[in-house]
């Protein structure tokens, strides 16, 4: 039987993830119309909201409700619960599901104030609950790393423990799940770790852990990621990362404050020799386990020490004559051999045996630890992807309306601005960046999944079922833009509006729209190609018989 995640056995029979089955090129969960319905016209309405409002110049009510990107945030949000759904769909990764749709709701939620508006929370407080609280900015506040930190720390070692006292009562590590191709368990039946080999491994799996977190929590490695996403953290520096109320301000403090990298070095530097000496040890006690096994095999009248020689040798070694001296000094040699032989037989069999093994100890160690953090990962990369839209489509409504306007609107600042931006083309770098970002936002939620369930075959298959979906995606998405802009053309002549941000065969419509040409151009070209094919193997009736007769 196949074990652990790495494990990815052919598409002869389904499971109970599988969203697609490539084999007959077709889809196998069954969305409801409605469903669909419902996520397009929500997807059309969020992007026509973050076209025609938000602008940093419309200062109505309107406008500064939808100042932040939250509509096409949600929305995506909406994408990630769905496809969530879709893959634990069945009863049997209802646990699973529900642990999916909390970590999403609670990192949507941080997204939602840390990154797209970090005074959204201290408003609602303080004007509709009527609480007023002290709240530091969450991506300068040295309380937001450590809780981080040391949760992930946390999760990781009460996991880990859990694990222990499971192998210590005789029951698997990992829960045993039915995929619908066999059942999910850490190694083979007979190759299970045993306590000490599962203790050694999960602390070299903390101690890459530590070490990994303390190349993250440096103001050199945070400040860029921050610039990246656009969040508005820039004042990362070595009091913001280390142990809160140990350094409150430049120059005050400590002279030397614990900082959480070098917290987590120590840890790392704690944990790894703990977990090679005891796998060490772990390794030389099977050994000598192994020897004295194999010389329990030894007649009763055999000396102490003496191994006995395999039925050939002591057929080989009856057929010739040896002097007393000379049996004794190859009993001994033999002796030697056997044992030396046995330990180092042993010895690589345990190493081998962690070897096979050691790729899914580490996953399930860290597992628990991973997924979350990865669709933190991918609701991060969404909340900037929704933001670079918005900016994409203000700024080529600027473009437009300013030069229609003479730059009297919609602010001759507000123009000037995006002369500049455009001449930058800076449009098309937050288009682009926002197209990267959500690839790889699908690969990060993708391999939360493929995590969660302990399985390669759900990254696999949901892979496929997204290449599919961004395919299709791409060929009726100049259909949806174009909708659009006739929308927009409307508004402007009824003058709901002088906004312009979905003119006409924009750069994402004409991209999609050369697509669906390409591909309809390629489905034209293969069916011609199939018509002649066959029209060459089809012989008429009437030359057959002409041929006869000649």
């Amino acid at each position: 039987m196949m074990s652990g995640v790495f494990r990815n056995p052919g598409y002869d029979k389904h499971a109970i993830t599988d969203v697609y089955d490539p084999t007959k090129r077709r889809i196998l969960v069954r969305f409801p119309h409605g469903l669909v319905l419902a996520l397009a016209i929500a997807g059309v309405l969020a992007f026509a909201l973050m076209g025609y409002l938000g602008y940093g110049d419309d200062h109505s009510l309107l406008g500064q409700a939808f100042h932040k990107a939250w509509p096409l945030f949600l929305w995506f949000s909406a994408l990630v619960f769905t496809l969530e759904i879709a893959v634990l769909r069945h009863p049997r990764l209802r646990r699973l599901l529900t642990e999916a749709l909390v970590v999403t709701i609670i990192c949507m939620i941080f997204v939602g104030f840390s990154a797209l508006d970090p005074g959204l929370l201290r408003y609602i407080l303080t004007n509709l609950l009527n609480i007023h609280l002290v709240l530091p900015q969450i991506g300068q506040s040295p309380w937001t790393y450590a809780i981080i930190n040391f949760g992930v720390i946390g999760v990781f070692w009460l996991d880990t423990i859990r694990r222990w006292i499971r192998s210590q009562r005789g029951q698997p590590a990992a829960r045993r799940i039915d995929l619908g191709f066999g059942t999910l368990e850490i190694g083979e039946a007979a190759d299970l770790p045993t306590l000490p080999e599962l203790i050694a491994g999960d602390l070299i799996a903390g101690g890459v852990l530590a070490a990994v977190l303390s190349l993250i929590f440096r103001a050199e490695v945070i400040n860029p990621i921050a610039e990246a996403l656009q969040i508005g953290v820039n004042l990362i520096n070595t009091c913001t990362v280390s142990l809160p109320l140990h350094c409150v301000a430049p120059g005050g403090g400590l002279a030397d404050p614990p900082t959480l990298s070098k917290i987590d070095l120590i840890q790392a530097l704690i944990y790894l020799p703990l977990g090679f000496i005891t796998l060490a040890l772990t390794a030389t006690a099977n050994a000598l386990n192994a020897a004295s096994g194999q010389n329990a095999e030894a007649t009763p009248d055999a000396e102490p020490g003496t191994a006995i020689a395999t039925d050939t040798q002591t057929r080989a070694v009856s057929t010739q004559v040896v002097q007393p001296g000379e049996q004794t000094e190859r009993g001994r040699q033999s002796a030697t051999v056997s044992v030396t032989g046995t330990i180092i037989d042993a010895l690589r069999g345990a190493l081998n045996r962690r070897i096979r093994i050691a790729m899914d100890n580490l996953l399930l160690a860290l597992r628990n630890v991973v997924w979350p953090l990865l669709i933190l990962v991918c609701m991060i990369a969404l909340g900037q992807v929704a933001q670079n839209i918005a900016f994409y489509l203000h700024l080529q409504s600027d473009q437009r309306t300013c030069a229609a306007t003479n730059g009297a609107f919609p602010d001759p600042k507000t123009c000037a601005l995006s002369a500049r931006q455009l001449h930058e083309l800076l449009q098309y770098q937050n288009l682009g960046a926002a197209a990267a970002l959500v690839v790889g936002a699908a690969i990060a939620l993708t391999l939360a999944l493929m995590m969660l369930v302990f399985e390669l075959r759900v990254a696999d298959n949901v892979f496929r079922f997204l290449g599919l979906v961004a395919f299709i995606g791409a060929l009726t998405l100049w259909i949806f833009s174009l909708a659009l802009s006739f929308s927009n053309i409307l508004f402007n002549l009824t003058g709901l509006t002088q906004r312009q941000p979905f003119p006409l065969f924009g750069a994402s419509t004409t991209v999609s729209l050369l697509i669906f040409l390409l591909s309809c151009a390629v489905l034209l070209i293969g069916k011609s190609r199939r018509a002649r094919r066959l029209g060459r193997t089809q012989v008429p009736a009437g030359g057959r018989v002409g041929a006869a007769r000649g």
